[in-house]
């Protein structure tokens, strides 16, 4: 009788030790085929979204201080609690801003961008390589992306002092008199005493000729006439010396004639008369519009670079002397925030 219950409770253990084995054994089965997909799918979203079109373009820029670094959606995840509502910042028409915190135990603003088409994601792209470039004080700066999901995921440094609605409107003081900064205050107001949007659209001019020239607003450490940049750029431009002024990182990587674009718009936004200035509506027009000729000359120098690492034995005259005068692919701004 002992015998029986022994060779049963050997069954029991057997049988029981099998089905653990087996469900262990179908448990990691489904976990390898399940990272397997997820793997797969972010390959395929980091092609999507242009992964290996950045890839190259940091690659192109690795001597410069600033590059753009590819986050793992694991990584974001982890900053936001998995994109936890209670970490939403703020929504928009062109996505939505979470905060989260870095293993370096640094703040973030994340951006799940709304983006979708081919051309977008060029652009898409080019501004990626370029806003990581700037480290400009008004500009907030892009520390990388994440291509791994359906939608692109910027990363952002985190401005913790609140919105610019709250900075500009924000009535709880006992006075809100102008204290704006020299070289960017708008000239007319010594005069006037008063602001507009034409004001803003001054200083943001000033901006515009910072990130042209590497230079500063205003500088007590140089010539008195290179003191006031605004001032320094419109002058230099009307005598026709532009390209001695431009900052010689972007000089020698842009399209002279983008920069002379560039360089007009900002000036545009210099003058003196306020009503002389157009509104930023405008300058933003204009921006986009160039930004999208950027775009096109960028497409048309990538065409260039693949027709002649796969056919260039058969150009013709005339298409060669066509791809060859194609200018080089110039430096982009990205539109207004």
């Amino acid at each position: 009788m002992e015998m029986g219950e022994k060779m049963e409770q050997s069954a029991v253990v057997s049988v029981s030790v099998g089905v653990i084995a087996l469900l262990v054994t179908s448990f990691y089965v489904y976990w390898r085929m399940k990272e397997k997909r997820l793997n797969k799918l972010k390959e395929q979203f980091f092609q999507q979204n242009g992964g290996f079109i950045l890839l190259q373009k940091i690659s192109r820029h690795r001597g410069s201080k600033e590059t753009a670094k590819l986050f793992t959606v694991e990584e974001l995840k982890t900053a936001t609690n998995n994109f936890d509502e209670s970490k939403i910042l703020g929504k928009g028409g062109q996505g939505t801003v979470y905060r989260g915190l870095l293993s370096d135990n640094r703040t973030v603003a994340i951006k799940r961008s709304k983006i979708s088409g081919s051309t977008q994601i060029e652009q898409f792209i080019n501004e990626v390589v370029l806003l990581s470039q700037i480290n400009h004080r008004n500009v907030v700066r892009l520390l990388g992306c994440c291509l791994e999901t359906e939608v692109p995921l910027l990363v952002y440094e985190f401005i913790p002092n609140g919105t610019i609605f709250e900075h500009l409107h924000d009535q709880t003081e006992l006075t809100t008199l102008v204290q704006g900064t020299l070289g960017y205050l708008d000239p007319e107001y010594m005069h006037t005493s008063q602001l507009t949007e034409k004001s803003d659209v001054y200083s943001f001019g000033v901006v515009l000729a910072e990130l042209l020239t590497g230079k500063k607003a205003l500088s007590f450490a140089v010539s008195p006439e290179v003191r006031n940049l605004a001032i320094y750029v419109v002058s230099s431009m009307e005598e026709g010396c532009l390209v001695q002024i431009v900052d010689e990182h972007i000089i020698n990587e842009a399209n002279v004639e983008d920069l002379v674009e560039f360089a007009n718009v900002a000036k545009e936004c210099l003058r003196v008369k306020r009503e002389e200035r157009p509104s930023m509506k405008e300058v933003a027009m204009q921006l986009e519009g160039l930004r999208g000729v950027v775009g096109e000359k960028h497409r048309l120098e990538e065409t260039k670079s693949s027709l002649k690492a796969s056919s260039s034995s058969i150009l013709d005259v005339e298409s060669s002397k066509f791809i060859d005068s194609l200018s080089q692919v110039p430096m982009s701004l990205a539109g207004g925030r």
